[in-house]
C-alpha cells in the first residue's frame, strides 16, 4: 500500500541503519513490512535477516528495471514496502523515486553531503514532475554532533531546499554504531544512550510519516 524509500546521493549517511530501524518499528506497530535492499552491498537485508527473520521479509533487488516491476507488485502484498537505495544517484535511485510514496533523505552535516543532497532533491523533484506531484519527500540531519557549528550551518543550508527539513536529528552515538555488530537494533541494547537513540528514531519516523498526510 505504501512504498517508503531511503535515498541519498552519498554513502555513509546512515541509510541502512535508518532502514533497518524503520522496518523494525513498523513491524512493532503491526504493519506488514518488507525491506527491499537495492544496494549492492546488501547491508540492510543481511542485518534485518539476522534480527527479524522471518517476521520481517527482505529482498535484494539491485537492478533498476527489476525495481520498476517489483515495487508495485510488493505494494499489493504488504502494508509497507521499505526500500534502501544505494548511496549514489544511479538509475536504481531514480527508479525507486518513480515508485515511492515517500522519500526520506538523510544528510550528514558536511559541505560535501549537503551538496550531494541537492542532487538527490533534484531527482525527487524530477520524479514529481513525471508523476504529477508524487512522491512526498523530506530531509533530515543524520549522524550529527550536537551543538556544533557544522550541524547549525547544515541545517540552515538545508532549509533552502524545496523539501521540508524535519525537526528531528539523529545524533552520532556509539550505541547506534554498535547495533549491527551485535545483530540487533538499539531497542535491544540496554542503557541510557540506547533509550535516547530509540526515542530519536521513534520521533523521526513519526515526523516523517506525517509528510504522507
Amino acid at each position: 500500500m505504501t512504498v517508503i524509500s531511503l535515498l541519498s546521493g552519498k554513502g555513509g549517511c546512515g541509510k541502512s541503519t535508518i532502514s533497518v530501524h524503520l522496518a523494525h518499528w513498523l513491524h512493532a506497530n503491526n504493519q506488514r513490512v518488507i525491506l527491499v535492499d537495492a544496494d549492492a552491498q546488501r547491508s540492510s537485508s543481511t542485518w534485518i535477516a539476522e534480527i527479524a527473520a522471518p517476521k520481517i521479509s527482505s529482498l535484494a533487488v539491485p537492478k533498476a528495471e527489476d525495481l520498476l516491476d517489483e515495487l508495485p507488485r510488493l505494494e499489493r502484498e504488504y502494508d509497507v514496502v521499505l526500500t534502501d537505495a544505494p548511496g549514489s544517484l544511479a538509475e536504481v535511485t531514480r527508479a525507486i523515486a518513480l515508485r515511492s510514496s515517500l522519500c526520506i533523505i538523510p544528510v550528514q552535516p558536511s559541505s560535501l553531503d549537503v551538496d550531494a543532497a541537492a542532487e538527490t532533491v533534484r531527482a525527487v523533484m524530477q520524479a514529481r514532475d513525471i508523476r504529477g506531484g508524487s512522491p512526498c519527500a523530506c530531509l533530515f540531519l543524520s549522524r550529527a554532533v550536537r551543538g556544533t557549528r557544522l550541524e547549525q550551518e547544515a541545517r540552515e543550508l538545508l532549509t533552502r531546499y524545496p523539501l521540508p527539513l524535519l525537526d528531528t536529528t539523529i545524533w552520532q552515538r556509539q550505541v547506534i554504531a554498535d547495533a549491527p555488530g551485535q545483530a540487533c537494533t538499539v531497542w535491544e541494547l540496554g542503557g541510557k544512550s540506547s533509550h535516547e537513540a530509540g526515542r530519536d528514531f521513534e520521533r523521526l519516523f513519526e515526523e516523517a510519516l506525517q509528510c504522507l498526510e
